[in-house]
């Protein structure tokens, strides 16, 4: 019986005591919160510290992560509106809805569906950061059909950011293989115009944009002769600094050239495609394996007898052409062409017999003129 009585008395101890502990971290949280409390409105120096505790309850977007596996939340954070809307327009990408937006403005924006549903998502800016916008209240049931034939969130942007690596690995791409790739992934058709713009869009991802690189062109320059020593590159330019010309001759280039390569130099125009077009003039030699040896290049907005000068009297500098025996010019003899060697060979001293040859190639001669000797006298035809 004592025994029974002690063993009692000791639970009762055992439980007074734990209440006891239990009071005094109740105690002590509730001391904590306050104090938490207390330190957002007192400003101390442990308020962003506080406030950054707050936030992190809110999950914050992140393309990277979430737009492969959309899923949205009451108290959802996003970098901007422009995000939001984003990842709104993948969701319906994904699940074949058309979503809207309105009010879309820079205070707040409404996403719901187009045909009607229950479905919306209401989106503000947060009251302690005006930068970060979040998700307020939301209806994600959606009562209506599903889109299988044409989203129009499935635009040519889309579309290049979105298969940016294939369109790195395949620059041909075509068309039709654009189209039927979209078809089969995203279950949605677009049209021929669409996957032209996206292919656009995406080359000039990669590639870069024309525009920028004209403001570079200075910049380039300057680079070329930095790590080309003495090399010779000119720009031409009209109007007040509009740009008109580039000439390019690399150092290397130019002494490989002069000290392995035969007399001989070929000159021919290519059209250029891109934004702003223009003509690739260049002047290739033939070294000892009878290959192709790039000598100078230059881009011209087009080909005539001005801009033909201007390449040929930069060449015959950068060469040292001051006696024009022993060299041979090969081209195809366009009036423009033929007009600036003639006037490339009028300027240049003959010696005797030997003089500046131009050769004049047809489909039937193709090739042939690299067997022949270059040190060749007046009447050298291929």
């Amino acid at each position: 019986m004592h025994l029974a009585k002690k063993e009692r008395e000791r639970a009762g101890r055992g439980a007074e005591e734990k209440e006891g502990n239990k009071s005094e971290s109740e105690d002590a949280e509730g001391s904590d919160t306050s104090k938490a409390s207390i330190e957002l409105h007192s400003g101390s120096s442990t308020y962003e510290d506080v406030l950054r505790v707050i936030r992190l309850k809110y999950p914050e977007f992140s393309n990277e992560v979430d737009m492969s596996d959309l899923v949205f939340k009451i108290g959802q954070k996003f970098r901007s509106f422009q995000q939001f809307r984003e990842a709104v327009r993948n969701y319906g990408i994904k699940n074949q809805y058309v979503m809207n937006f309105r009010p879309n403005n820079k205070k707040r924006c409404n996403a719901f569906c187009k045909k009607g549903c229950p479905f919306y998502l209401w989106c503000s800016p947060m009251v302690t950061d005006k930068e970060t916008v979040q998700i307020k209240s939301e209806i994600l049931k959606h009562e209506c059909t599903r889109d299988h034939h044409s989203i129009r969130h499935v635009s040519a942007k889309w579309i290049a950011k979105n298969y940016l690596e294939q369109f790195k690995a395949y620059p041909s791409w075509k068309l039709a293989g654009i189209r039927q790739t979209v078809r089969s992934n995203e279950e949605t058709d677009i049209s021929k115009i669409i996957a032209w713009r996206s292919k656009c869009i995406a080359l000039r991802l990669i590639d870069g944009d024309e525009e920028s690189w004209i403001r570079k062109l200075h910049d380039y320059r300057l680079e070329l002769l930095r790590t080309h020593p003495r090399s010779t590159i000119m720009l031409k330019c009209i109007n007040q600094g509009v740009f008109d010309g580039m000439y390019i001759s690399l150092a290397p280039l130019k002494a490989g050239f002069m000290a392995g390569c035969r007399s001989f130099i070929s000159v021919d125009g290519y059209f250029l495609k891109g934004l702003y077009g223009g003509q690739l003039l260049t002047a290739v030699g033939v070294d000892a394996n009878d290959g192709m040896y790039p000598i100078a290049w230059a881009v011209v907005s087009i080909e005539n007898r001005e801009n033909w000068t201007w390449f040929l009297e930069l060449l015959a500098a950068d060469l040292e052409i001051n006696n024009s025996h022993h060299w041979a010019f090969m081209s195809d003899r366009q009036k423009s062409l033929a007009y600036a060697e003639d006037n490339a060979k009028n300027n240049n001293t003959t010696n005797g017999d030997d003089e500046v040859t131009m050769t004049t190639l047809t489909r039937e001669s193709t090739g042939v003129a690299l067997h022949y000797p270059m040190l060749s006298k007046t009447n050298y035809t291929v």
